[in-house]
């Protein structure tokens, strides 16, 4: 039950994606292309390979160096996948993406300090999404942040309100701390978002 992700953050994808491809040479532009699809694939191997290739002819692109940590953090090598984003953060010090995914190998490994340290540089550097809220949320109440973490996906459902996964978040986390009124209105309004969903 993963939360969805709202459309203007899908076209602040999409958008960003043109910018960076904007960035690059022709020849470069194709190679991106062929290692985006490849990562879509999930033929991670052919994408890192691409990556790679990309990096020789661009070194001082931090997107590409954020794309390479995504690729390795699906592969599940997370320290090569923590490498890159610390590279690509060394590019870019305001690269909220870096931090964002950077917080994503750190959950992976339960790491939940470092991740929220992350999530937090991500926010503070515009990456204000669902997304970003939510995870940051999570790493808050794995923590046992609860309060924290009610703020967080109390911000998560002020942007994305269908968020199934920040309602019961939500709602665990007032559990938590004993707000058994507000943990009920929270599993409600994931009753009214869906039904079905007990």
């Amino acid at each position: 039950r993963l939360h969805t992700k709202n459309f203007f953050n899908r076209i602040l994808e999409e958008k960003a994606e043109e910018i960076e491809l904007d960035e690059l040479g022709l020849e470069s532009k194709g190679i991106y292309i062929k290692c985006l699809d490849a990562y879509e694939a999930e033929d991670y191997d052919s994408s890192l390979d691409d990556l790679k290739r990309l990096m020789v002819i661009n070194p001082n692109k931090a997107f590409l160096y954020v794309q390479a940590g995504k690729v390795t953090h699906a592969k599940k090598q997370f320290n090569e996948s923590l490498d890159y984003f610390d590279k690509a953060i060394s590019l870019d010090e305001s690269n909220g993406k870096a931090y964002s995914e950077k917080a994503k190998v750190f959950n992976d490994l339960r790491r939940h300090d470092k991740a929220l340290e992350c999530f937090n540089h991500a926010i503070y550097n515009g990456m204000n999404d669902t997304e970003d809220y939510f995870n940051r949320g999570l790493a808050e109440y794995q923590l046992k942040k609860y309060e924290d973490a009610i703020a967080s996906f109390t911000v998560a459902l002020e942007l994305d309100p269908l968020s199934i996964a920040s309602w019961e978040f939500r709602g665990n986390s007032n559990l938590n701390l004993g707000n058994y009124n507000e943990a009920l209105n929270c599993y409600n309004e994931i009753l009214k978002i869906d039904p079905r969903d007990l």
